[in-house]
């Protein structure tokens, strides 16, 4: 199966409807798509997935990884702990969570 790059994605040619879709669209898929039809609400796949995403970003520093964050609007992460083992980055504005009640 072919893999995809963020170039691939940002690919949309929709005529009518644009490149925009409503967030309410993503929770839906996300939030409660993932959780519901997966076991253990889905969290090892997240993780999967997310590992596999991190590695088709092409980010070579921690600055092209927050640049990305921005550019493809996921959030405006904050970097709140760094050493020389790991990262925390704070994303505010989030498109999964923000405004929504605190679930965990």
């Amino acid at each position: 199966m072919k893999k995809f790059s963020v170039a691939d994605i940002s690919k949309i040619k929709r005529k009518r409807l644009s490149g925009q879709v409503p967030l309410e669209v993503f929770r839906l898929l996300r939030l409660v798509g993932i959780r519901g039809a997966l076991p253990m609400g889905g969290r090892s796949v997240t993780a999967v997935v997310g590992r596999e995403i991190g590695k088709s970003l092409d980010c070579m520093t921690v600055e092209d990884f927050l640049k990305v964050l921005l550019d493809l609007k996921i959030g405006m992460p904050e970097v709140v702990e760094k050493s020389e083992r790991k990262i925390v980055i704070q994303l505010h504005d989030c498109m999964v969570c923000d405004g929504m009640d605190d679930v965990g």
